[in-house]
């Protein structure tokens, strides 16, 4: 779909694709509904830039090939490129190599309409990474919702960044932190509203590797009763700070982690720390400079 105005695709299958299965750049006023996406050999479908584009009760399934490997990859390439009014709704993203649901902007600046994107009662089942939304800019990035079933990380992977998460309820899953920081250097989190971050075994709920400093504050105008966050660690990781390492069988160090506000409940995994590492981990810094905080480690 490139450069088109009002499309309807329904009611059908595309399958076995050598590429994308459904490639989308630059439309406006776009539905899909009722479609699956079978067997690409790169992405069940990839969107570059849309206005008002509309995916409903689709299904993108068994993706395997070259990478991103996605069930559905948004992955804009420059400036140029908008992701506004975009909607998933009911759709399955199941049985792909890499992640059912990939964000990716590295193409995007500060210059750029601001993204507005929603994923509304959707299922991730089985995929390499069921959903992952990659942040390759300073933002600041406003991220809010739900998602209870489990299974979808934020990754920060640029030094600078500034997340405010606004009612967010994230879980995780096995090995994947919620948050995680990829890249060293200064990153901030602002709270809005209540956020709760669940971590499963052997994953942080926000993990601040070694030369990252992570600084988490109330979101400008926002009491601190009105700023909260629950981050719990899964077991052997800490909530805030250091997972597991796998390949050397034992915690990680962590970076540093500062505090200046809002009101924070941390609790780590089973031999985890509220703030820290987890078992077996190496050392990093902690200071709280101002808020509420209540900390409670694993046994």
């Amino acid at each position: 779909l490139r450069h088109c105005r009002n499309v309807t695709l329904c009611d059908l299958t595309v399958a076995d694709a050598g590429g994308d299965c459904i490639y989308v750049y630059h439309p406006t006023d776009t539905l899909i509904e009722n479609v699956t996406c079978r067997g690409a050999f790169r992405d069940g479908m990839s969107v570059i830039s849309a206005d008002r584009l509309t995916v409903r009760n689709c299904r993108f399934v068994g993706t395997c090939g070259n990478a991103p490997n996605c069930g559905v990859d948004v992955e804009s390439n420059n400036p140029k490129d908008f992701l506004t009014d975009i909607l998933f709704e009911k759709c399955t993203f199941a049985d792909n190599a890499a992640s059912g649901f990939c964000v990716h902007l590295p193409g995007l600046d500060s210059t750029v309409r601001p993204v507005s994107m929603t994923v509304r009662d959707c299922e991730m089942i089985s995929n390499g990474v069921d959903g992952i939304v990659t942040f390759t800019g300073a933002g600041p990035f406003v991220v809010s919702g739900e998602n209870t079933d489990g299974e979808v990380s934020l990754a920060v992977a640029a030094p600078g960044a500034t997340l405010r998460l606004k009612d967010l309820q994230l879980y995780g899953r096995n090995l994947l932190s919620v948050v995680n920081f990829m890249t060293p250097g200064e990153q901030t989190i602002l709270l809005e509203g209540e956020n709760v971050l669940y971590a499963e075994r052997y994953a942080a709920a926000i993990r601040v590797p070694t030369g990252t400093k992570l600084t988490i504050d109330a979101a400008p105008g926002c009491a601190v009763e009105n700023a909260m966050l629950e981050a719990v660690g899964g077991d052997y990781a800490a909530a805030i700070g250091a997972a597991i390492d796998m390949e050397a069988g034992s915690g990680e160090s962590f970076g540093e982690v500062v505090v200046r506000g809002g009101w924070i409940i941390a609790e780590g995994g089973e031999y985890g720390a509220a703030f820290g590492s987890g078992q077996q981990g190496g050392g990093g810094t902690v200071r709280i400079l101002g808020g509420v905080v209540e900390a409670t480690g694993g046994m």
